[in-house]
Order: C-alpha cells, then sequence, then structure tokens
C-alpha cells in the first residue's frame, strides 16, 4: 500500500533542448493527458526548456516549475544540483551553462572519435551533423541504433561511463560555483539523486551554503533509500523535492510520473520555495 497518496508531480524531466528525446512541445502534450498537477523541466545547463514551458503551460491547470540541472564536481565527486524557479535571463548563469555545454559537446565527440576507431559506427561528425544537442545520451542513443548497445543505460554501463576506456572528462564547475550561481539567479537548489550518487555525507555542508533541499524520490533510489533520505531531510531541515529523470525514452528505465511527490508533499515542496 502506497501510504504517501497518489503522485501529483514530477519535478525532474529533461528534454530535447538537453539530452531528452522528446521536444518541450510534445512533452507538454503528453503531462496534458497525465493525472499529474505539477510538472518541472529541469534540462542540464539550459534554460532555454524552462522558458519554453513555462509559456506552454501559462493558462492550463497544471502548475509548471522552471528547472535547471548543473552538472558538478565536489572533490572527485560527481554532484547534480537543480535549480527550481531560477530566473532564465540571469546572463552570468546561461552564459556559465553555455560554456559547460560546449564543453560536453567537445567530449561527446572526442568519445565518438575513439570509438571509431576500435570500429564503432559512430563520429563525432555524425553527432554535430545531427542538429540534436551533442552530449553523451546522443552518443548513448546512436549505440543503440547501430546495435552496439541494447538501451541507452547499457551504453553509459558499457561504453561511456567513467570506467571506459572512451571515456573523456568534460572539467565540470566546481559545486559550490554551482550552487552559489543558482543562488545569484534566485533559485531553490536542490541536490539531485543522492542516494544514486552516494552523495548524503555530502549535504550537510552543502546546506550551510545555501543547498534548500534533496530529491529523495529518484527513478534510480529505492523505497529504503527515499524513506532515509526523507529523515535526513527532516533531520537537516531542508525541503524534499521528486522526479522520474524521464528523457522520453528507456534511460533510467523511468517514464513520465514513475516517482515524485504527493499533494501533501507538492505542497511542502512549493511552500519551500516561496510559493504557496
Amino acid at each position: 500500500m502506497n501510504i504517501r497518496g497518489a503522485l501529483v508531480a514530477d519535478l525532474h524531466t529533461h528534454s530535447s533542448c538537453s539530452d531528452g528525446a522528446l521536444s518541450v512541445e510534445e512533452m507538454f502534450e503528453l503531462v496534458c493527458d497525465s493525472p499529474l498537477h505539477a510538472f518541472a523541466i529541469t534540462d542540464h545547463d539550459t534554460g532555454e526548456g524552462a522558458r519554453i514551458g513555462s509559456g506552454l503551460f501559462a493558462g492550463t491547470n497544471i502548475t509548471f516549475v522552471p528547472g535547471i540541472e548543473l552538472s558538478t564536481v565536489y572533490g572527485d565527486r560527481d554532484v547534480h544540483l537543480l535549480g527550481y524557479f531560477f530566473d532564465v535571463d540571469y546572463q552570468p548563469l546561461m552564459e556559465l551553462c553555455e560554456a559547460h555545454r560546449e564543453r560536453r559537446a567537445k567530449r561527446a565527440c572526442e568519445i565518438a572519435d575513439r570509438m571509431a576507431e576500435d570500429g564503432y559506427e559512430v563520429s563525432g561528425q555524425m553527432l554535430r551533423d545531427s542538429g540534436e544537442t551533442v552530449n553523451r545520451t546522443l552518443l548513448a542513443r546512436a549505440l543503440v541504433k547501430t546495435g552496439a548497445a541494447k538501451s541507452v543505460d547499457d551504453a553509459y554501463a558499457r561504453l561511456i561511463s567513467r570506467n571506459s576506456k572512451y571515456y573523456v572528462d568534460s572539467h565540470p564547475m566546481e559545486t559550490l560555483e554551482g550552487l552559489q550561481m543558482l543562488l545569484e539567479a534566485d533559485a531553490y537548489p536542490f541536490i539531485a539523486h543522492p542516494a544514486h550518487y552516494h552523495d548524503e555525507d555530502l549535504i550537510p555542508d552543502l546546506v550551510k551554503e545555501g543547498l534548500v533541499g534533496l530529491e529523495a524520490y529518484h527513478s534510480m533510489q529505492t523505497k529504503e533509500q527515499s524513506k532515509a533520505l526523507v529523515q535526513l531531510a527532516d533531520d537537516l531541515g531542508i525541503a524534499v523535492s521528486g522526479g522520474s529523470d524521464w528523457h522520453g525514452d528507456d534511460t533510467h528505465n523511468s517514464y513520465l510520473g514513475k516517482a515524485g511527490l504527493s499533494s501533501k508533499e507538492l505542497v511542502s515542496f512549493m511552500q519551500a520555495c516561496g510559493r504557496s
């Protein structure tokens, strides 16, 4: 029995503006036909999806939450930050994101070219010529199409992860730099999927730097992990968010609304973000 009640908010998704398979317009249609009351687009390193979504959802009965996800490092640890209700016109953040997007694109192309040397049917030029946002997920989808991988997750796990011989570092921004930038952009920063990335121990220090909350519910986190994260948030006096991390395909074995917040949790989330 689900004692939390029905999930009404999915606050972690990605469109084709970053590494999602669907356009914001396609996502809009699906969300409008779903039971969701609230929905966020949290594209990697770009505010375009949030900007488009804000216009599409205006006037509907669905609360749209503009979001962004920053890939950062804390020492040698990967930390992803979600920024909700950020100012999409805050140029320092957008410029930082654009530089990082280009680094991610360059990294994906370099990985593809390394793989081509071993006979894989991919290349950096092929990614650039696709007309889509270039990143590792685009490369993963290409590997699926060529039959080199069974799924996007399989491509990541076997071929393009940090442990692969083809891997190239993108030199992401520092966590504290990303956190400060989100705060300057009037965002409410949450740490994404901390149990999946094993970042729980970093959260108390990040709270001191302005972290507002943590993502307790996520497609790649177990019920036991979610329960522990809710308790951690309660102990620290911070908020809880939740989302599927849906990419419009089989990434993370997810789908729209697979993880998220109940009505009661959504009210608490909105209050934590200065909305009632």
